[in-house]
This record gives structure tokens, sequence and C-alpha cells, in this order.
């Protein structure tokens, strides 16, 4: 028992006959990381769009918002604009069924009635620049389906047929109006528009494609180009997706089968690198059953039965490998220009990769190499309380006692909620060995004026300057250098990284910190341990003052503000588990802290710390160890609820930890005094 590529995505159960579509975007050269969530976070979203500056959501209110590089969106800034965080599309805030981006961050974007608008730079009118969407006039029957690539954008319309317009240029007639597809007669149920070309998949299971055929991306046998709809030969039945990218197409059957045609030289037919191939190749080597299918330039990824990724091409090499970061919780993946984005099931985006025009979504124009939550604008909710069991919080009552002008304790609470410990009260904390524990940041003084944000800075393991960091050597965790790969900070080699401190190899502890477990923010924030969750090994750091967006509302919530989840070690142990305060010399700026209501406020509390033992029944000569380091001061003192005083003679020496020995070694029938 616990203590304690058409690259527009949608959630699945959002799907409106948008299955394996894909535009051609290069994929983001950058493998996922696991990363730091960002403030804040919208949680709004159903659908993504990637484009090469910029990129789009979809809320759940039907309503558009962008953000990146933006052009043909501001009536005031017909060159473009640059917003590093969602902003609304005015005449797009309601009833938008889908979305979809393409070449020169233009886009479309499809209606809940069927009518298609669009807007970017290749609609605009130099003549006259006015901002707005400029709606699609010729698609003869409502549309149910939206794809835009390299040099077209195409719609799928209720009675089976395709229309495309162009997609590149300036506004003239031919990027208003669009026209049939040649060919295919009607019975389309999804659309794919490649850099180039562009395909279809017939209600009958066949792929027909149409458009420029350098590398074969028409899958006919040959490499002349057609504005008619061909043929992909032997794919003329038995197929359940189409997708396109820049130079190549793949399909996915209903026997869960790829097949991919086109252009090889980044080994996207996943047939080994070079050439190309003017007919259908089988992908081979899936660890799963593919379920979805997408392609981007140079590159192509598929979504398997057990919700993780595996893509080829690029860096990924010629065969199917795991997409790092997108095991669970994702929705879908997305793969832009130099950015990527995932949707995830919770209904935040995460991108990372390119930034310089804010299309990250992050408030900033900093690359990521990891993924960042694409923030709201708006002020943050206010905070609202963890619901609390039927006998209330648990709070100290009454609340101890504080120094200083702030504080803030460290407490141990059970399964039940109920506090063991609190480090205001007693610095000592004795638990089973092997137990579940919650450990509880508790501001129990707070800023009269109250506070946006709480910080902390938990250490509970111990450093020892004497260890070898990345095998350098004895001594060389206290050279304040990075002796190899670092752990923490990715300083070059050699280099003075000051944080010998936070290398694992430098640290030990006995207490677990269960990070699968997220530690949230129950009372202030909900989201102030995702503003920064910093877990290197012996350390946790949750909150931080970067990244906040004002107006911030403040709280003068008094009581829990940070929940970690815990474990004893298995074995007898003694840990220190200290709150670092603000400008503690390894704490720095991130230490203990809350953050005021006026900008530059930050209260530096008075902190509490814990000794937590974790402790059995069974003499062992660790007990022994114990007293022997109570004895050279090392400890302030001995385990478990003991004083150490085997003998009894008011003393706590070698004697006594010899005595110990002795018992364990099976030389004394029993102690002079009971210590179990």
């Amino acid at each position: 028992m616990r203590y304690h590529e058409d690259t527009s995505i949608r959630k699945p159960a959002t799907v409106v006959a948008l299955a394996g579509l894909a535009v051609a975007v290069v994929v983001v050269a950058l493998l996922l990381r696991g990363g730091t969530a960002s403030a804040n976070p919208r949680t709004d979203f159903v659908e993504v769009s990637v484009g090469s500056r910029a990129t789009c959501g979809l809320t759940s209110a039907g309503a558009v918002e962008c953000w990146g590089g933006l052009r043909g969106t501001d009536p005031q800034s017909p060159l473009g604009v640059r917003e590093a965080m969602p902003v609304p599309i005015a005449g797009l805030e309601s009833n938008i069924a889908t979305i979809s981006f393409g070449a020169q961050d233009s886009a479309c974007a499809m209606t809940t009635s069927g009518d298609v608008v669009c807007w970017g730079p290749a609609y605009l009118d130099w003549r006259n620049p006015e901002a707005g969407q400029v709606p699609i006039r010729g698609i003869e029957a409502p549309a149910v389906a939206l794809s835009t690539g390299g040099d077209r954008a195409c719609a799928l319309t209720t009675n089976g047929d395709v229309y495309c317009w162009s997609h590149i240029g300036f506004t003239s007639a031919s990027a208003r109006v669009a026209a049939a597809v040649p060919a295919l007669g009607g019975g389309v149920t999804a659309i794919a528009s490649g850099g180039l070309h562009a395909c279809a998949l017939t209600s009958g299971g066949a792929v027909m494609c149409w458009g420029e055929n350098e590398y074969g991306q028409l899958g006919n046998g040959t490499t002349s180009s057609s504005s008619a709809a061909a043929p992909v030969a032997g794919l003329q039945s038995g197929v359940v997706a189409v997708t396109a990218g820049a130079l190549h197409s793949c399909a996915l059957t209903q026997a869960g089968a790829v097949f991919c045609w086109g252009h090889n030289r980044g080994a996207e037919l996943g047939s080994g690198g070079g050439g190309f191939s003017d007919t259908p190749v089988s992908v081979e080597g899936f660890s799963s059953s593919v379920t979805e299918i997408r392609a981007g330039f140079g590159r192509t990824c598929v979504r398997l039965d057990t919700g993780g990724y595996e893509c080829w091409g690029g860096q990924f090499g010629s065969t199917p490998a795991p997409l790092p970061g997108a095991e669970s919780a994702v929705a879908d993946v997305t793969l832009g220009f130099d950015h990527a984005c995932l949707l995830m099931e919770d209904g935040r985006i995460r991108c990372w990769g390119s930034n310089g025009m804010g299309q990250l979504g992050d408030g900033t124009t900093d690359f990521r190499v990891s993924p960042v939550d694409v923030v709201a604008t708006e002020a943050k909710a206010a905070p609202t309380p963890t619901p609390c069991p039927a006998a209330g919080c648990p709070v100290p009552t009454p609340a101890p006692p504080c120094a200083a002008e702030t504080c803030m304790g460290l407490a141990v609470l059970d399964g039940e909620r109920n506090i063991v410990c609190h480090s205001a009260r007693s610095a000592d904390c004795d638990l089973p060995v092997g137990s579940d524990f919650t450990l509880a940041v508790d501001a129990f003084a707070v800023p009269e004026a109250g506070y946006f944000l709480v910080q902390s800075f938990i250490q509970y393991g111990r450093y020892d300057p004497g260890a070898s960091e990345d095998g350098a050597g004895p001594g060389t965790c206290r050279d304040f250098r990075d002796n190899g790969r670092p752990t923490i900070f990715p300083a070059p080699p050699g280099s003075s990284d000051g944080y010998d401190w936070l290398d694992d190899e430098c640290m030990s502890a006995d207490l677990v910190y269960e990070a699968a477990v997220s530690p949230y923010d129950e009372v202030v924030w909900p989201d102030v341990a995702l503003a920064l969750n910093y877990a290197p090994f012996g350390f946790i750091s949750n909150g931080g003052f970067s990244g906040l967006l004002p107006p911030l509302t403040v709280s003068t919530h008094t009581g829990f503000v940070v929940k970690l989840a815990m474990s004893c070690s298995p074995h007898e142990s003694v840990s220190s588990v200290d709150l670092l305060p603000k400008d503690h010399f390894i704490a720095g700026t991130s230490g203990a802290a809350f953050a005021g209501p006026e900008e530059g406020d930050h209260y530096r509390p008075d902190v509490s710390g814990l000794r937590v033992g974790c402790c059995d029944e069974t003499v062992t000569s660790v007990d022994a160890l114990f007293i022997l380091q109570f004895e050279a001061d090392l400890t302030d003192s001995v385990s478990c609820g003991f004083d150490g005083d085997v003998d009894a003679d008011g003393d706590v020496d070698s004697i006594d930890a010899a005595l110990t020995l002795q018992f364990v070694a099976g030389l004394l029938d029993q102690l002079p005094r009971d210590i179990s």
C-alpha cells in the first residue's frame, strides 16, 4: 500500500476523413528526448498543423490559433508578424473542422459546413494587401477533408470528388478557384498532397496519383508527369491509407503492409538509401502492427497498435526505428520543416527544434532540443485547493512557529494524508525500511502581500567530493570541471561547469524519488512543477520564475504546495533531506523562494529539513556504523529513535559499536541494552 505531410494531426476521436494525409515538409533532423514542460500549458487543442516557420492549432471550441512567422493575418502588417505564443486568427474563431499548412507558410481551413478558406503569402494580393481569409471558389459540394502541399491544396467533397487549386505564388485567379482532378470520377475517401504531386484513395481501396513525377512519386512505372490521376502499380485494391511526402508516397494496406515509392536518396522508401523507385516497394521490419502512416521530406513515420511510432529515412536510417519520446500519451506526431510537434492526449501541443520565429509557441525564440509546451497568453486561472479527505486537509495545528518573515519546511505524509513528521516540529523522522511516503513542502508562513509562485530545491543525496567523476579518478568530483560527458549541462569536454555535485557519479542516495509519479503543486498552481521539474540524482527542484506569463493571480494559501512520491531504502539508512533556500551555493537562484506580486519581489524563506531514518527491528552492523558516525560528529543522531548508548554508560562511543558488532557476529547472546 502506498503511503502517500499533411502535417495536420488531431486526436483519433476527432478525425474527420483525414486518416493517412501528409504534406511535403522537411522533417526536423532531431530525435526526441524527455524535456521540461513550460509554464501554463494550453490543454484545449485537438489538432496541430506545422508549416516551415509557423504552426497552427485547432481548439476544442473550433477556433484557429497560430504562432511563429505569420503573413497574411494582420491588415497592418502585410509583410508579416512574429508571434511566440498562440494568437487567434480573425475570422476563424469558431466552426472550424480542420486546418492544414502547406508551403510558404500558407494555410487553409475547412468550416463545419464544408467551406474552405485560405490565408498566407500564397493568397496575398499586393494590389490590395487586405488581411483575412480568401474563400476558395469552384468546389461544387461541401468539403469533408483538406490537404495542402508544396504547390497545391486539395479538398475532398461529400460526393467523393477532389478539387485542387494553386498553393504557390501570389494571388491570381487560379489561387482562388479550384478545379476537379481529371480521371478520378468520384468515389474518393482520402487525399494527400505532396511536394509537387498528390494522391487519392478510392472507396475500392485503390490509390491514384497525379502531378510531377521526376522521381517516380506517382508510382505508375514511369517518370512522366500527369495532370490526370493515374493508378499506382499494384495498389488497386486493399489499401486503407495513403500519404504523400515531398518527393515520395506511401500506402498502408488492410493487411497491415506498408508500400512506398518515389525518391529514395534519404532511404525514405525503407529499402536502403539511393536512387528512386517508380513502383511501390514493401517496407519491412516493424516491431508491431501498423495503424497509421504519414510522410515528410526524406522521412516516413508510422503509428503502431502499441501507440508508439517508428520512422525511417534521414537520421532514422533505412529501416523502421522507434521515435523516442512518442511512446505513450501522444495522440499524434507532426514533422515540419525544421521543427516538429506532438499532439498529446490531454490536449497539449509540445514542439521542439528551430524557433527563430517563435514557431514552438513557448513564448521564446530559443532553439529547443527537447519538447516544450505551447503556452497560454492569458492569465492563469485562480488557484483552487486540492480536494481533501473527509477528515480535512492535513495541516499542522497549531502552525509551527516561524522565526522569520516567511518559512518553509518539509513534512512526511502517510497513505491517509496524515502528517507523520514535520521539520518545524522535529528534525528526526523514522520510517519502516522499504516503505513509501509522500514528501511535502509546507509553506507555513507566506508573504503578507501574497505570492504567485513557490519554488523549492530539495537535496536528499550525499555529495562525495572524493569520488571519481565520469571515470576521471579520485577527487575529480571537487575540481569544478566536467571530466567527461556532462550529466546535467551540455558543457564541452574540459570546460568548467562548476556542477560536480550534480553529477550522478558524485552523488549517492538511500531514498528513492519516484519521478514517474509526477510532482504537482496541488494547491497554488497545478502546473508549477511543470514550470520547472528538475531532478538530477539526489536533488529535486520545482518551480521557476522564467516563462510565467502576466497577469498572474496572487495567492495567500498557507500549507502544502508541492508533493513528491518517495520511498525508503530496503535496508537501514539515515538520510538528510534538506530544503535549500534561494542563493544557497548549490541551489543558486532555484532555491526555495516565494515570487511576490510585484516584479522583482523574491522572498527568501527560513527553511528547515529532516533526518529520515529507514528503520527495521533487526540489529545489524549498520547500527554499529551509525554509532561510529555519530561519535565522529558525522551525523547529528544515531538511527531510528535509539540514542546509541548500548552499554548504558551515558556515552555513545566505539565501545557501543564494538558490542553491537559482537552481538551481530553471535559472540554475545544479548546486549546490555535492547536497541531493536
